[in-house]
């Protein structure tokens, strides 16, 4: 089989398979840019399965439901036992559900072709209203946030799974503000605390706080608390010999990426790198993430 995959690449599929590097702007969440796109695909099934996932991005039904754009990782899964040719859907780490079947068989002979294991495409997490509550993922398969296949987005695909563009009015991008986060305050982690503790509850019982200062755009907040909790992570680890929790440290280079201030986001991901680290703990990309950043740094301080 893997002879007859190599003849098809080189002699007859070559010319229209490619794969190519990111196509879209690493600000296109903050740009909006997205609301300009043509119409995203509904390509995404099981999300129904899966709203407990979803929910950690856009929380409890509201009138007007969310729209709330993401990037999607698509990861090859070979050794599914109810489809070879599944591909699993994640967004940030956590399983949203898988490409439909009827057209995973394309995508999946394509990835294989190509050696690709997972790619990222820009999404948009959309639903959760009091009217239709459940939460679904749509996707723009042609805009590439990591390298990977160029795929072309042709009219057949666009009749069998489009869906209503632009959104309305009605429909909103970001979660409003919650009052009570004004009131909020995280001073630094005292050096009394147990190792794993900050103010008397342990690093982990902070992610969904976390996340909805973050979708609320508190990133001063959300900083000053995964400073706090990341502290609380590296006692443990020193106390207890133990790999560190990465995606504390994951959450803040995003908040300092999206603030343009490469100088901190080099500060954590050094930090993270000069850790304890467990076999295959590491977020993707997070070391090309890291060379990215030094390079460009570099570069500034040369002109």
């Amino acid at each position: 089989m893997g002879v007859l995959k190599n003849f098809l690449y080189r002699i007859v599929l070559k010319p229209k398979i490619k794969i190519a590097d990111s196509n879209i702007s690493p600000n296109w969440i903050e740009t909006e840019e997205w609301r300009s796109w043509e119409a995203p695909l509904d390509l995404v099934r099981g999300e129904s399965y899966r709203q407990k996932n979803l929910r950690t991005f856009a929380g409890k039904p509201r009138e007007n439901g969310y729209l709330i754009p993401k990037a999607v990782t698509l990861v090859r899964e070979p050794n599914n036992k109810y489809d070879p040719n599944a591909i699993r859907v994640e967004v940030e780490g956590l399983h949203v559900g898988y490409i439909a079947k009827e057209f995973a068989a394309k995508l999946a002979f394509v990835m294989d072709l190509l050696n690709v294991t997972s790619f990222q495409v820009a999404g948009v997490i959309r639903g959760g209203s009091f009217a239709a509550p459940t939460l679904g993922v749509h996707i723009w398969l042609n805009k590439r946030i990591t390298k990977g296949p160029v795929i072309e987005i042709t009219n057949a695909l666009r009749q069998s799974y489009q869906v209503p563009w632009p959104p309305s009015d009605k429909e909103i991008n970001k979660p409003p503000q919650i009052a009570s986060f004004v009131t909020l305050d995280f001073p630094p982690r005292s050096k009394t605390e147990k190792p794993g503790y900050y103010q008397g509850k342990y690093y982990t019982e902070y992610v969904d706080l976390v996340k909805q200062l973050k979708r609320a755009g508190e990133y001063e907040k959300a900083e000053k608390l995964l400073i706090a909790l990341i502290e609380a992570v590296e006692s443990e680890s020193i106390e207890k010999d133990w790999a560190v929790a990465p995606w504390y440290y994951e959450q803040l280079a995003i908040i300092y990426r999206r603030q343009k201030n490469l100088t901190k986001e080099l500060e954590i991901l050094e930090r993270f790198s000069k850790q304890k680290i467990g076999p295959g703990a590491t977020p993707p990309q997070f070391f090309k993430r890291l060379e990215t950043v030094r390079k460009k740094l570099e570069q500034m301080r040369a002109e």
